[in-house]
Order: C-alpha cells, then sequence, then structure tokens
C-alpha cells in the first residue's frame, strides 16, 4: 500500500470522469471501507474489499457515478473518497 497523499484526491467530479475515460483505476476509503474501480473489456468494475459479492459492472461511468454506496451516490462522495492508489 502507498502512503497517502493528498494530492491523490479528486477535486472535481469532472476530474475523477477525465481519470476514467484515460483508463485511470482506483483504491480508495468511505466511511472505514476499502473499495476499487477497475476497467474490464468495455466495462467498468466497482467492488468493496473482502466482499465478492458486492461487485458491480458498468457500462458506463454515468452509470458507476449514479451507484449508491451506504446510500451515497458516487457521484455526491467523489471529492471526499480517500484515495490511497490511483494508477496515474
Amino acid at each position: 500500500m502507498r502512503i497517502k497523499n493528498d494530492n491523490d484526491k479528486f477535486e472535481t467530479v469532472d476530474e475523477f470522469i477525465d481519470f476514467l475515460n484515460r483508463g485511470g483505476e482506483v483504491e480508495f476509503r468511505f466511511n472505514n471501507r476499502i473499495y476499487s474501480i477497475t476497467h474490464g473489456y468495455k466495462h467498468l468494475y466497482f467492488i468493496e474489499q473482502y466482499n465478492a459479492l458486492s461487485e458491480q459492472m458498468f457500462s458506463s461511468i454515468g452509470e458507476l457515478l449514479d451507484y449508491k454506496i451506504e446510500n451515497h451516490k458516487m457521484y455526491d462522495i467523489i471529492t471526499v473518497i480517500e484515495p490511497f492508489f490511483r494508477t496515474f
């Protein structure tokens, strides 16, 4: 695991969208849980660490942003999540 760097945080939703459009992947904390967003062939995948049943597959970034984590849309929390690993 990488040491936390405040530059890893997403300042805006547009920054997050651009990051994903360029193939970026991220692991982050939200409310003391760890999640990851990765790319597959034509899809985005979202999963909570150690919870295989939580895996979700999305056809678009918009679908991912509408997904709710603990009753919060990704769109609404993207600037408050705590990324600890980003691929660029």
